[in-house]
């Protein structure tokens, strides 16, 4: 295993147009003392992603979460939308945080992402990238049809500002986009990441979002969840695919040049 994704909580405080986090239910915040237990159990996990499909920074006990994985000497990679309090963040000094952002003006932004504010949202990243030390900032765009004719002037703004600019085709989590699914013959995602959702589930994989195939509860133990899921892992790498394989646009989603 190679890194923890530990859903804080999926209550998100946007509706962005190609996300389907509203349609997840039920919502919910994790326990501050599960959270501990998890990264407890596997103290040779270096990196931790605290998030999942919601906004990790909304859990009222984020920043004290971040400080206990920092206590334990984690690689804390952060995805957000830029609800952060830039000035804590800083003082985390997370080894990544990627910020989730499709334009390089309100008009556009405010239409794909809504109920986020683009002054907001700019001066935080700002704030986080004038405060930050070592900490590696990336600006990771969806493509959609709202933003492709400007994916180039988007990129060329951002990397002015951030460390890296990336850019991803949009997949078909929230609407449907066609063309995105493939077959697929093998695959090591749940070799890599356990993904635990904010109420203990441990999911499959980091794309099945409804959550369709769940593996037992860490309640009952992670370890011995991660340990009994190995001949299932050992299949899926070597070609026996599972249904919601075959609806995974996200991993064949074409990965655009960094900037």
């Amino acid at each position: 295993m190679k890194r923890l994704i530990i859903e804080l909580t999926n209550h998100c405080n946007a509706n962005c147009l190609f996300c389907s986090n509203q349609n997840i239910k039920p919502k919910g915040f994790m326990d501050f003392d599960l959270f501990k237990s998890i990264i407890d159990d596997f103290p040779e996990v270096k990196q931790v992603e605290p998030g999942w499909f919601g906004e990790g920074s909304l859990h009222p006990q984020f920043y004290e979460m971040l400080e206990y994985m920092k206590e334990r000497s984690k690689d804390i990679l952060i995805y957000t939308n830029a609800s952060i309090d830039p000035v804590r963040l800083a003082d985390i000094e997370p080894l990544q945080v990627v910020f989730s952002i499709e334009a390089d003006n309100k008009e556009l932004h405010e239409k794909i992402r809504r109920g986020l504010k683009w002054e907001t949202v700019y001066n935080n990243i700002m704030e986080f990238q004038r405060l930050k030390k070592r900490t590696r900032t990336v600006v990771r765009m969806t493509v959609t049809d709202e933003n492709r004719n400007r994916i180039s002037e988007i990129k060329k703004f951002w990397i002015k500002r951030v460390d890296v600019v990336s850019a991803y085709n949009e997949h078909s989590a929230g609407r449907d986009v066609g063309g995105c699914y493939r077959e697929i013959k093998t695959c090591s995602k749940p070799d890599d990441f356990m993904v635990i959702a904010w109420n203990g589930d441990c999911i499959i994989c980091c794309t099945d979002y409804n959550r369709s195939v769940v593996l037992g509860n860490v309640r009952d133990g992670a370890r011995k969840i991660w340990d009994e899921g190995a001949r299932q892992r050992e299949s899926i790498r070597n070609g026996e695919m599972l249904d919601i394989c075959k609806h995974c646009g996200f991993t064949h989603s074409a990965y655009l040049k960094r900037a």
